[in-house]
């Protein structure tokens, strides 16, 4: 006689938990990308200069005689900086040119918008947002980076700027909770596939 095993039903892997920690690290990424803040809140930058800065790839702000688009010079990057090196254009004077700011010589960008706060700058601290640990009734993500400022942007761009990316926000946490609901019912459904019932007369 087949048994339903009702203790195996709310049982979730350590792999759905470890799946689920991925998904929210990618979550947090995308709503950072748009501005949404796991608080539910957005933001703008409240440094004029950094903003300049950020939206010049954090160069200085000088002008002079154009040069010449080069790899080793590297003013721009994409379809821009291409199309003008293979047409060898000088860049105006109208155009900095100043060298990259102390810190940010040799970095790749991922971000210089300047609309509103997307946390993104470099792209490291979000990059380093991974599964610590997972077992079968949870997961726990931490933000993991060779450079401690990375680590440290997180806490004080939550304590003093009110920008938390180290919590769920409200639409994150239904998702969450579908994703637990739904694997239930695969569990349950598991359990009454060899269920038979006969009724007689």
């Amino acid at each position: 006689m087949p048994i339903i095993e009702l203790k195996n039903i709310p049982k979730l892997p350590v792999s759905f938990w470890r799946e689920i920690g991925q998904k929210v690290a990618q979550w947090i990424r995308e709503d950072a990308k748009d501005g949404l803040m796991q608080n539910d809140t957005s933001h703008t930058y409240r440094s004029e200069q950094y903003k300049k800065y950020k939206r010049n790839d954090m160069r200085r702000y000088t002008k002079g005689e154009g040069k010449v688009f080069s790899d080793a010079e590297g003013y721009f990057f994409g379809k821009t900086y291409f199309n003008n090196k293979k047409a060898k254009t000088k860049k105006g004077t109208n155009h900095t040119t100043g060298d990259r700011l102390e810190g940010y010589k040799g970095v790749s960008l991922a971000s210089n918008q300047t609309s509103f706060v997307d946390m993104t700058l470099t792209g490291r601290m979000f990059r380093g947002l991974h599964v610590v640990k997972a077992d079968n009734i949870s997961v726990t993500l931490g933000y993991r980076s060779y450079r401690s400022e990375d680590r440290m942007k997180v806490i004080g761009n939550r304590d003093k700027y009110n920008r938390d990316v180290a919590n769920l926000n409200a639409d994150n946490r239904a998702k969450v909770k579908q994703a637990i609901l739904e694997q239930f019912n695969e569990n349950i459904r598991k359990e009454l596939k060899d269920i038979t019932i006969n009724v007689r007369f």
